[in-house]
């Protein structure tokens, strides 16, 4: 049991519980459920109170107002601190969709380097290296070059960009006619990194949904309860 505990927890934490996994309940239909409810809950309560007689609801209304607070709580964590690259691409055939050329990679290289963690930009450098996409350099190319990497440049062979790895100048390059697995390997290396930014505000963000769809759970709950209770009785 503690090994299945310890082995879902490792991959809650590398995979499961990135930022575009929430992508998934942010979508219009199950927003329009919770900020439906959130507006109808004080009118709902009103009518149950006034007139008992005729509304009677099959369950607790504020257990589903208090979920669509912890939802709406949840979606403002992940409007502000979802990096846009996620919100963009999601996933790989997201990014395909768009129809970039396989230049546009080292763009998006670029500014996760220039404004991601630096943990994170150390890592995405390393993978880079380790699989030869980024090429060890030894000519006048990052001379100057201190932790940001140099803005790409659009040349012939493929757009360049060059930055700092324990002491060394790398260059990635890609053309526009690198393989797609190539350039979907990057955009998966892209995404990881992106996706794991922001650790407090998303950990907060998980929470608030869990507790939200345990309150919707309760009130499903104590809906088929009165569903038996009529039928039975």
């Amino acid at each position: 049991m503690c090994a299945w505990l310890t082995t879902w927890w490792e991959r809650w934490r590398r995979d499961s519980d990135n930022w575009q996994n929430l992508h998934t309940y942010f979508k219009p239909i199950v927003m329009r459920f919770f900020i439906s409810w959130f507006a109808a809950a004080p009118i709902v309560a009103l009518l149950a109170r006034d007139y008992s007689w005729f509304v009677q609801l099959p369950f607790t209304w504020w257990v589903l107002w208090f979920a669509s607070i912890a939802y709406s709580g949840a979606f403002l964590l992940y409007s502000f601190f979802c990096p846009s690259f996620v919100k963009l691409y999601p996933n790989a055939r997201a990014y395909e969709e768009r129809l970039h050329s396989p230049r546009y990679i080292v763009w998006q290289c670029y500014y996760y380097l220039r404004s991601g963690t630096k943990p994170g930009a150390d890592k995405l450098k390393k993978r880079l290296v380790q699989k030869g996409y980024a090429l060890l350099q030894n000519d006048e190319a990052g001379k100057n070059l201190t932790t940001d990497p140099i803005k790409p440049k659009v040349e012939k062979d493929g757009t360049i960009t060059w930055f700092e790895l324990g002491g060394n100048v790398y260059m990635l390059s890609i053309s526009e006619h690198e393989s797609e697995e190539k350039v979907r390997d990057i955009f998966w290396e892209l995404l990881a990194r992106n996706a794991q930014q922001s650790t407090v505000a998303r950990t907060l963000a998980w929470t608030l949904l869990l507790v939200a769809l345990l309150l919707v759970a309760w009130s499903v709950i104590e809906n088929i309860i009165s569903a038996l209770d009529l039928i039975i009785g």
